[in-house]
């Protein structure tokens, strides 16, 4: 019984590992800066791929605590009111940008954020 439970856990240690080690991230980030009498505000977020499904493991950012993300230069497919509420989320494949949103209180002048997927 002691053999079995032992080759059981050693099973289990090795897909674990195996899961681990083909994991890949990917991230897409965004910045926008607000706009001045006289000057256009800037809205610019990269177009990244991701080539099968992905979770999104980690948010950082300034300035917001909003994002939203797009269909690469299409319409929003979700909207995030906090960096923790959007951890878990997991997209379908495909090319999408990452924008964010400028903090109205205390009010930001500019504005960053990267997400990163994981997929396996």
């Amino acid at each position: 019984m002691r053999r079995i439970y032992i080759i059981f856990m050693v099973m289990v240690l090795v897909i674990s590992v195996s899961t681990v080690c083909f994991a890949a991230t990917v991230s897409g980030g965004g910045t926008q800066k607000r706009g001045y009498p006289g000057h256009n505000a800037e809205l610019y977020g990269g177009v990244f791929n991701l080539p099968t499904a992905g979770r999104i493991t980690s948010v950082t950012g300034e300035g917001t605590d909003r994002f939203w993300i797009e269909i690469d230069h299409g319409p929003q497919v979700v909207m995030f009111n906090t960096f923790n509420q959007a951890v878990g989320y997991t997209l379908p494949a495909g090319n999408y940008r990452v924008l964010p949103t400028l903090r109205d209180n205390p009010k930001a002048d500019s504005s960053w954020v990267e997400v990163t997927f994981t997929y396996p």
